[in-house]
């Protein structure tokens, strides 16, 4: 009876921290949604585990500021970061270009690499680039099933969301690990591949390594060996929210090409570094840094 209690504690925190608390804010309108959000991020028991590792870590290596400011932003983003799901799923496909602002283009040569990074929200980039460069293969960490053990919500928006994902790219999702071959299939045909580079590795992928923060991590190599040894530029980009306005902001840096895989990856860690810097409470993965 106790693990059970615990499977249904957790269920139902799920339930409300995946799903119900960030479809109230996806469906009201932004002069109520908003305001909602805000007040929300200043609940402490709101992604109460993920906020404590988050702050304990950035704590350790970098000046955060006010601890309970920075914790407010930070569960700013992650509610943001589900309510975007549901805007995608429930909202007209126009509705983003209200909301979103744009900073640089997207190349109009193709093959290209777009980088993304475990930091602010993500997926108005990614339809944006679907939107003006039409569909395009990715890569990401594979799902890890023992991780939704005894957490059915969890297993099921995992599921939802990756599907939502593979609607969107149009082109293919594969997962770290298995992924080189499609994605040299995309560059073969011409089409833009995506990845995001701070993914922890899985036992016995290939690495390099990359200083972050003044802290030695370790990333798959894959997106960047593909981009030296095939000539593929690499555009980085971030997206990240105004928690003022509400408008999200879509930051494209130019194309670069390298010949060399370390050379390509400490330029990936670069620019993970900087949007970090520019605020270290929009990365997700601080948990790398313990």
């Amino acid at each position: 009876m106790p693990g059970s209690k615990r499977v249904w504690r957790q269920a139902l925190r799920d339930l409300i921290e995946l799903v119900l608390l960030p479809l109230a804010v996806a469906l009201l309108p932004a002069a109520m949604g908003m305001p909602l959000a805000r007040r929300l991020a200043r609940v402490k028991r709101l992604y109460h585990h993920e906020v404590a590792t988050a702050l304990s870590s950035a704590r350790a290596v970098t000046d955060i500021g006010d601890d309970v400011a920075w914790s407010e932003r930070y569960r700013m983003m992650r509610l943001y970061d589900h309510a975007d799901f549901y805007f995608w799923r429930l909202r007209r496909r126009g509705w983003y270009a209200a909301r979103v602002k744009l900073y640089g283009d997207w190349p109009i040569a193709k093959p290209f690499m777009a980088v993304f990074f475990h930091w602010g929200n993500g997926l108005w980039g990614m339809h944006d680039l679907r939107v003006r460069s039409g569909e395009y293969a990715a890569v990401a960490a594979a799902p890890d099933r023992y991780s939704y053990a005894g957490r059915p919500v969890l297993a099921w928006y995992a599921k939802v969301r990756t599907q939502a994902t593979i609607d969107m790219i149009g082109g293919g999702l594969s997962f770290t690990g298995a992924a080189a071959r499609p994605l040299l299939r995309a560059v073969e045909s011409g089409r833009v591949i995506l990845g995001l580079f701070d993914v922890p590795p899985i036992e016995g992928e290939k690495t390099l390594e990359v200083s972050v923060l003044g802290k030695r991590l370790r990333f798959p190599r894959g997106l960047a060996r593909i981009a030296a040894l095939h000539g593929i530029p690499i555009v980085t980009f971030a997206s990240w929210m105004d928690p003022v306005t509400g408008v999200n902001h879509l930051s494209l840096d130019a194309p670069q090409l390298f010949t060399d895989e370390q050379a390509a990856a400490d330029y990936m860690a670069a620019r993970l570094e900087a949007n970090i810097r520019k605020e270290p409470a929009y990365w997700h993965h601080w948990y790398l840094m313990r």
